[in-house]
């Protein structure tokens, strides 16, 4: 919830602390933190995976052009599915 400063300006200040965005309130929430935080970590998990299998497939063949058609490759599905997530 904003709250409206009484003071001069009118900013909008945290419900909690009284300083600071409005948007930090939500992590006052248990399972709001544990959703930024498993998205985070699954984040960079998804990201070293990526890089090992480039890097992989790099030393395997030493062929740059089939590194970079497997990381195309590999980022296709996101982008096809993202047109009709509406992201």
């Amino acid at each position: 919830m904003v709250r409206r400063n009484a003071g001069r300006m009118g900013i909008p200040q945290s419900g909690i602390s009284g300083w600071g965005p409005a948007f930090l309130d939500t992590l006052s929430l248990p399972a709001f933190r544990y959703l930024w935080l498993s998205n985070g970590l699954t984040m960079m998990g998804q990201n070293i995976s990526r890089m090992a299998i480039a890097w992989l497939i790099l030393e395997l063949t030493d062929s740059k052009l089939l590194m970079g058609i497997t990381n195309s490759l590999s980022a296709l599905p996101i982008i096809l599915l993202s047109l009709f997530g509406g992201v």
